[in-house]
């Protein structure tokens, strides 16, 4: 990256126990060899992402904060004088959340933001700020201003729940803070992230589809799943080509926008379950199943995404859909305890 530390770009990671901030320091620091991270989160990794940083941990410190204490926040990240910050410490969403505790949509997704940015700043040498956002911004969407189509990053804002909400509003702080400051500070949305290390977090309960997928295929049984489904389409990207999306971002010195990260097509949930050899029981609709998908979901979040801004700023391209899921099973094949079957989100 030009302007880079010869000794290597401190880095800090906030949500680094998470699934997709997990990969991204992994490929980084794979990338980055002099490079070293400063890995943020609230609570201490648990043994999946201790195993997947291990072959880096010489050049990973891991710190505890919560990224609402303002002063804790200070004096950690002041301690580790970021030059480029990776901000994807969040709550996602979960429905029961928004009746018991929807406070921290807030509190984390948007004065969290502030509370990280100002705290990186105040600490001298921050150059560069990568902001994680979500498709939630976009909502679900409304069939008379909205098509089944890609959704573009400047279109569409109707954010349907707390955590959508609060995404937005992240944005937007990131985006005034840059303003500010001078500090680039590009913002990505990601689309259904499958792949290496999705696995239930303090953060995030809700898992995908192939999550689902590499379960069966494991454990060589069916995954049932409801006829109306067969009519669906969504959007998926693996977590491997989100974090190379993420580092063409970061090194390319004019990229500075918002960017869909996604496949950027309508993948047929026939097309998706073809891509591994599991076998697949199609069953009414109310009957018990392991997916079911609404056929009317196809606007907003549920579409599929403009991927043309970041092709065009960056050059980066996702890899087929069907090498994306290939590339999942040959890790789920590798690490069978980390797959196990869990709620659906989709």
């Amino acid at each position: 990256m030009a302007g880079t530390d010869p000794e290597g770009p401190r880095v800090l990671v906030t949500g680094a126990g998470g699934f997709v901030m997990s990969v991204l320091i992994a490929r980084l620091l794979e990338a980055m060899p002099s490079a070293r991270v400063t890995a943020l989160d609230l609570a201490p990794l648990d043994a999946a992402a201790v195993t997947h940083l291990a072959p880096w941990r010489g050049r990973i410190d891991f710190v505890l904060c919560d990224v609402t204490d303002r002063a804790a926040l200070a004096e950690m990240v002041g301690a580790a004088a970021p030059e480029i910050l990776v901000h994807g410490a969040t709550i996602t969403h979960v429905p029961a959340w928004e009746y018991e505790r929807p406070h921290g949509f807030i509190d984390v997704n948007i004065s969290g933001t502030l509370n990280v940015l100002e705290a990186a700043r105040a600490a001298g040498a921050l150059r560069r700020v990568l902001h994680v956002s979500s498709a939630a911004v976009y909502g679900v969407g409304d069939p008379a201003v909205a098509p089944a189509a890609l959704a573009e990053e400047e279109r569409f804002f109707r954010p349907s729940e707390y955590y959508g909400i609060g995404k937005l509003g992240g944005e937007l702080v990131a985006k005034r803070f840059s303003e500010l400051h001078g500090i680039p500070a590009p913002v990505v949305r990601f689309t259904r992230v499958f792949g290496p290390m999705e696995r239930p977090t303090g953060g995030r309960k809700l898992m995908h589809l192939p999550r689902a997928m590499m379960a069966h295929l494991l454990a060589g049984t069916p995954i049932r799943v409801t006829e109306r489904s067969r009519d669906t389409a969504g959007d998926w990207i693996s977590v491997e080509d989100v974090a190379e999306a993420m580092l063409a971002i970061l090194g390319t010195e004019g990229a500075n926008g918002i960017y869909n990260i996604a496949t950027g097509r309508p993948i047929p949930l026939p097309e998706m379950l073809a891509a591994v050899p599991v076998a697949v029981d199609w069953v009414p609709d109310d009957a018990p199943a392991d997916a079911d998908f609404d056929p009317a979901l196809r606007h907003g979040q549920h579409a599929w995404y403009d991927i043309g801004a970041l092709r065009r700023d960056t050059g980066w391209e996702p890899r087929p859909i069907a090498a994306q899921i290939a590339s999942y099973a040959a890790w789920a094949r590798a690490n069978p305890a980390a797959v196990a079957a869990e709620p659906l989100s989709a």
